[in-house]
């Protein structure tokens, strides 16, 4: 789902374009009526041109944005896949201390190095490497604490079954970094997108702002006035249409208001 401050962009974007279309012979009158010579016919070709640059900038930043989100969407299978091998790995070695600890404490001290299991996955990862190199080491006793007591623990095959696991984690870890390095990519992208956004829809929003000054629609102007305080939107917020559908009313493009009324007396 797209951000607020995209489906504010969009919603203000779309708003500008449709009062421009509606009001053009408004804009042109206000042009010819208040410009000499050649002046309403450059006008009318600048309107059109960043008219389709914004219409293009606002499509290009809307997909930047849903390649963002698709990115963010495909982390959770890594990330989970990450905390799963922490558990297991985890599990592995608090089971192989409680195993180790009916044994003489010098055994426990030099496998675990008297150092508490990670919760932070690299840590982890670190321990784990540690123990298990400790683990094949360690000269087991052959007898255990508790008298009448055999203990059996092949510290080889522990070792080696805490490195399988140990790998698992490495290869989460990997994957999650990668997937941290894509969503940064898609982000800048849309980050630059937006920026190109910005600039294009002041630019083009100024450009209408004065036009209906010129024409003496102080009120259409001040509907299309790009905000100060919110870059790539109007000064006036628009609604969120993805929070309070459109029932239909207010004209061609969503207009409203002085907007709509003029649309409908030209």
């Amino acid at each position: 789902m797209r951000s607020k401050m995209i489906r504010d962009r969009q919603n203000s974007a779309e708003l500008v374009l449709a009062v421009e279309a509606a009001q053009g012979d408004l804009l042109q009158r206000g042009l010819e009526d208040n410009t000499p010579g050649e002046a309403p016919g450059m006008a009318q070709g600048l309107r059109t041109a960043l008219r389709a640059s914004l219409e293009e900038a606002t499509e290009a930043l809307l997909q930047a944005d849903e390649a963002h989100q698709r990115e963010l969407a495909d982390d959770f299978a890594v990330r989970k896949e990450r905390e799963d091998a922490v558990e297991a790995l985890r599990a592995q070695l608090i089971d192989l201390r409680l195993a180790l600890a009916r044994y003489p404490a010098e055994v426990l001290d030099g496998v675990f190095q008297r150092a508490p299991t990670p919760q932070e996955p690299r840590a982890l990862e670190r321990f784990a490497g540690a123990v298990a190199d400790g683990l094949e080491g360690v000269a087991l006793p052959d007898a255990s604490r508790t008298p009448g007591i055999t203990l059996t623990l092949d510290p080889g095959a522990t070792a080696s079954a805490i490195r399988t696991s140990r790998t698992r984690l490495t290869v989460a870890l990997a994957a999650v970094a990668r997937e941290v390095r894509e969503a940064q990519a898609t982000k800048e992208t849309r980050d630059r997108a937006m920026a190109r956004y910005d600039r294009v829809f002041r630019t083009y929003a100024s450009l209408l702002v004065t036009l209906f000054e010129l024409a003496g629609a102080q009120g259409l102007a001040d509907r299309v006035r790009p905000s100060v305080g919110r870059p790539g939107r109007t000064q006036e917020p628009q609604p969120d249409r993805d929070a309070n559908p459109p029932t239909g009313e207010g004209g061609a493009g969503g207009l409203g208001g002085e907007a709509s009324s003029a649309a409908s007396a030209e």
